[in-house]
């Protein structure tokens, strides 16, 4: 068959269109749209070359930990200096100094932290099911609070030895794998307040406390036991004993018979006193 010169220009228009056409990687697992330079832009949440990664759940960190040179620019911005915005991670752009925060007055604060952090800083992301894997002593669904004692996670004189074990256990984990099974899968904390109490955040146990107002940046993260009416303790296991005054005990208003006499006379005038 002879191709005339039309239809080889026709053929040599098609395959370079083939050669070009964008391929990205894995087609963006369906969690993204494939641009540019074969490039993935991942859908809200998503990440990862293609966007096969989850993004956990951002709340106010316990820590801060430096975040680099983020931007590749060789120089660490300022506080006020944004940067990768639109990424996967960062929609709105983050800075790779401290940010400053603002008081209800409106004036800045050079000595601030806390900043909001994936898992609160407290916990590794599971990439794969998009969950928080928090660090022992931190619950919630980005690690943002801190978790309320109980008896069974007391340390005691025969505990000691098993939970450093555990701990070490995690740790080790840590350094070798990406893989981290932490407190939201193999330790979730049981029978907080050994069931005899409800575990409150410091600001609600402040305003029970004469309604005291408590604002600062843990008001919401750091916890506390509140016991039932008979127990005692951080951890409310303990039976709190009856109490009441003491029968010798007087002040200026409020009198205790410390002693009795009792005369007893008849007709025969033997006294019996005691």
């Amino acid at each position: 068959m002879k191709l005339t010169g039309t239809a080889v220009s026709y053929l040599t228009f098609a395959t370079s269109l083939t050669l070009v056409r964008a391929e990205c990687p894995n087609a963006c697992s369906g969690h993204g749209v494939c641009g540019i330079k074969d490039m993935c832009t991942c859908d809200r949440n998503w990440q990862g070359s293609d966007c096969s990664r989850r993004t956990c759940p951002f709340g106010i960190s316990h820590v801060d930990i430096p975040k680099g040179d983020l931007d590749s620019s060789i120089t660490i911005g300022d506080f006020n200096d944004v940067v990768i915005s639109g990424s996967t991670v960062y929609p709105f752009g983050t800075t790779e100094g401290f940010p400053h925060m603002v008081d209800t007055a409106g004036n800045v604060k050079t000595d601030t932290a806390h900043n909001y952090a994936e898992c609160s800083n407290k916990g590794l992301c599971d990439r794969v099911s998009g969950e928080c894997e928090c660090l022992p002593g931190y619950d919630g669904t980005s690690c943002q609070r801190a978790s309320c004692p109980s008896k069974t996670t007391e340390t005691t004189a025969t505990t000691t030895q098993t939970d450093l074990f555990v701990n070490q256990q995690i740790s080790q984990s840590i350094a070798n794998s990406a893989v981290f099974s932490g407190k939201s899968s193999a330790r979730v904390q049981e029978d907080e307040c050994s069931g005899h109490g409800t575990c409150q955040t410091i600001s609600e146990i402040a305003s029970l406390d004469g309604s005291n107002i408590y604002e600062l940046w843990d008001k919401d993260s750091s916890m506390g036991c509140v016991c039932d009416a008979g127990y005692v303790g951080a951890d409310c296991s303990n039976r709190q004993c009856k109490y009441g005054l003491d029968p010798l005990w007087t002040d200026d208003t409020t009198a205790r018979v410390t002693q009795m006499s009792v005369r007893i006379s008849t007709s025969i005038s033997n006294t019996l006193s005691g």
